[in-house]
């Protein structure tokens, strides 16, 4: 039996977790698939296990090690506490390698080519940099907080195209629009420095 590779366990896991018919309740304390995706004619099989993450886990993101990246919404306060808004990142096997500050209520997570994990907090709609805003926040590959930026109002999805840059999808107020309440998406280069925004159209909640 082959092993799945990380991408493609990252792949099956935030497929799952990113679907709305499982949406929130992606109970992931975090479900690992160690199975192989199938060759050589072999039915696929898979192995799960569950392991806890912390408080109302929302999306995660597997970087190259096969650690897991989970954006815990939790209450909104930004702690490390359990219960918490915060980031957990689990071994392989899942141990608890550490907790982190990124914002309030972490919605979405991504890990580009150098490692560093980028998180959507949705916070409280108004754009800015505090701890209870809306805004994107770029962690290290060991959790130490590098930068926060603002992209729009209630950001809800993130990802990272081949060339590194940070596309956004802010939900906003459900009018498509460039303004900074509005429903757009926004595009970062790898600096967290902002490229454009877009429309895209109502209600953007997935990228």
């Amino acid at each position: 039996m082959n092993t799945a590779s990380a991408a493609e366990r990252e792949r099956l896991v935030s497929s799952l977790c990113n679907q709305r018919r499982i949406g929130f309740a992606c109970v992931l304390a975090f479900a690992v698939l160690l199975s192989a995706c199938g060759g050589g004619g072999s039915s696929p099989t898979a192995t799960a296990a569950t392991y806890v993450a912390g408080s109302k886990p929302r999306a995660v993101a597997i970087d190259a090690a096969g650690n897991a990246w989970i954006a815990n919404a939790g209450n909104g306060t930004s702690s490390i506490v359990s219960g918490y808004s915060n980031i957990t990142q689990l071994s392989p096997t899942g141990a608890v390698i550490g907790t982190y500050l990124s914002g309030s209520y972490p919605y979405s997570i991504a890990i580009d080519a150098s490692g560093n994990v980028w998180v959507a907090n949705a916070g409280n709609g108004v754009v800015g940099t505090g701890s209870v805003d809306s805004n994107v926040t770029e962690l290290s590959p060991n959790g130490a907080w590098i930068r926060t930026v603002t992209t729009g109002a209630y950001p809800e999805a993130i990802a990272i195209d081949g060339a590194g840059n940070v596309w956004v999808a802010n939900q906003g107020n459900g009018t498509a629009g460039t303004g900074a309440g509005d429903s757009n998406v926004t595009e970062l280069d790898s600096s967290g420095s902002f490229i454009g925004t877009y429309v895209a159209g109502s209600y953007p909640v997935a990228i």
